[in-house]
């Protein structure tokens, strides 16, 4: 019984968290103990990039070893949903950042020497007005 009672309450982990004028609301769905989805919605005053990046249990660089996935926000109320498939879940399935990003920086404009993310994406971003980060609460064999 023990087992269920803790599988009922990790199944769903949300927090909100309001900075400066932008409200954000993460909600972590869990698939039998596995995390299965990551819904990030809210509020932004003007248009922003939102990044989630997920990452292995044994990561010892973030930047290298995460996998990341960024997407423009429109000015206003927003919901974007980040599919977290059984590959992602084993792969990069126990820890996680998400941040809101106030400025997109072209390679071109980029002033950061050897850049690593202008060299990889071809921008980096910067002035974050959201970030939280955490564990995925994985709980497996539960019946």
């Amino acid at each position: 019984m023990l087992k269920k009672s803790i599988a009922v309450c990790c199944l769903l982990f949300t927090s909100f968290v309001t900075y400066a004028q932008n409200s954000v609301k993460v909600t972590i769905e869990y698939k039998e103990g596995i995390p299965a989805s990551i819904l990030v919605s809210g509020v932004v005053d003007k248009n922003e990039w939102l990044g989630v990046s997920l990452y292995p249990a044994t990561v010892t660089d973030a930047t290298k070893e995460g996998h990341h996935i960024t997407r423009e926000i429109k000015k206003g109320n927003f919901i974007e949903a980040f599919a977290i498939d059984n590959k992602l879940a084993s792969q990069y399935g126990s820890s996680y950042e998400i941040a809101l990003w106030s400025k997109k920086i072209e390679k071109k404009d980029c002033t950061i020497q050897d850049c690593y993310w202008c060299q990889q994406r071809g921008y980096h971003l910067e002035d974050a007005a959201f970030y939280q980060t955490g564990y995925f609460n994985t709980i497996k064999n539960v019946k």
